[in-house]
C-alpha cells in the first residue's frame, strides 16, 4: 500500500513538473496541456480569466488578448525569484488555448531583470552555475502557478451551496 501511495504522489508531482527548454527564438519556454473532463471551453476560458485577476496585480494591464470564440488568452506578466540574496523579476508571456476539456499553456519570452533594472535575456549567454540556479527557480515558480491554476479550475467548478 505504501508503494502505491508513493507512486501516486510521484505521478501527481510530475504532472506539474514543466522543464524550461530553449525555443526557436533562443529564449526559454515551458509548455503543457491540462485535461479537465466535462468542463467546456467557455467555462475554462472564464476560470483562467478569474485566476489571472486573482493572481496578478492588474488583469487589465497583463492581459494582452482575449478571444472567447478562438479560445485564446495572451498575457504578459512578472513574477519574482530570489537568488544570492538579490530579487530578480521574471518577465514572461503566457499563451492559453482552450478546447472543450483541455487547456494548453505556453510560458514564453522569459527574460530576467535584476535589481539594477538591466534586462538579461536567457539563452544568450553560456550556461553557468548561476544561470542554472535561475532556471531551477523559474521552473519551480511556473510549476507552482500551473498547480494553482489547475486547483482553482477544479475547485471552482465544484457546485457550491446556494447562498
Amino acid at each position: 500500500m505504501k508503494k502505491i501511495t508513493l507512486l501516486l504522489l510521484i505521478i501527481s508531482l510530475n504532472g506539474y513538473s514543466q522543464e524550461l527548454k530553449l525555443d526557436e527564438t533562443g529564449l526559454y519556454s515551458a509548455k503543457g496541456i491540462e485535461q479537465y473532463d466535462s468542463i467546456n471551453k467557455t467555462i475554462l476560458f472564464q476560470k483562467v480569466n478569474e485566476w489571472i485577476t486573482l493572481n496578478y496585480k492588474s488583469a487589465n494591464e497583463v492581459i494582452q488578448l482575449t478571444d472567447k470564440e478562438q479560445g485564446k488568452i495572451i498575457m504578459k506578466g512578472i513574477f519574482d525569484i530570489t537568488a544570492s540574496l538579490v530579487t530578480f523579476y521574471v518577465h514572461h508571456t503566457v499563451i492559453f488555448d482552450f478546447k472543450d476539456g483541455k487547456l494548453r499553456y505556453n510560458y514564453t519570452n522569459i527574460t530576467l531583470e535584476n535589481s539594477n533594472n538591466s534586462n538579461n535575456v536567457f539563452g544568450l549567454e553560456d550556461k553557468n552555475w548561476m544561470q542554472n540556479k535561475f532556471i531551477k527557480k523559474i521552473q519551480e515558480k511556473i510549476n507552482i502557478n500551473v498547480s494553482s491554476l489547475n486547483n482553482f479550475i477544479k475547485n471552482a467548478t465544484i457546485k457550491r451551496d446556494d447562498w
